[in-house]
């Protein structure tokens, strides 16, 4: 099989009783269609996923499409890559801003708060929270339990 073939729904069944057994149960969803997805949901962004083929399989390699490149950041406001309009990006903006709108107002607030209020996970609110550190936007003074947050002029 090629590529070109699995981007076209080709497959290649290597125990047809597991399919079928996996058919059955609805374990299965879309049979087929999970190249094809990949491709589509990857058309609007530079780094394409990497597909290595051998006689005995596929690896694929799926580049994370939140990673935010070259940011620039102007009073206290994230500008995200304004080449990408994706509802991710605005909602990663958003979430930005109203971390520091969170900070403003309470500058010891925790991480836990911040998901709380956020309504997001904790490794989102540590993402979010890395990005504004590292483009100095905000810095954390103190202690753990002490210490408070700073927003940057």
């Amino acid at each position: 099989m090629t590529l070109e073939n699995i981007k076209n729904g080709m497959t290649a069944k290597r125990n047809q009783i597991i399919v079928s057994v996996l058919d059955k149960l609805e374990y299965i969803e879309n049979y087929a269609s999970g190249v094809r997805r990949i491709f589509k949901d990857y058309e609007s962004f530079d780094k394409k996923p990497e597909y290595y083929i051998s006689d005995n399989g596929v690896i694929v390699t799926l580049y994370n499409r939140n990673y935010i490149k070259n940011n620039d950041t102007q009073k206290n406001t994230v500008n995200i890559d304004k080449n990408k309009n994706d509802t991710q990006n605005v909602n990663q903006k958003n979430r930005m801003n109203t971390i520091i709108d969170l900070i403003k107002e309470k500058s010891n607030i925790t991480i836990k708060e911040i998901c709380l209020k956020l309504n997001v996970s904790r490794p989102t609110v540590y993402r979010d929270m890395k990005y504004l550190r590292e483009n100095n936007i905000l810095e954390y003074q103190g202690s753990a339990k002490k210490g408070k947050w700073i927003i940057k002029k």
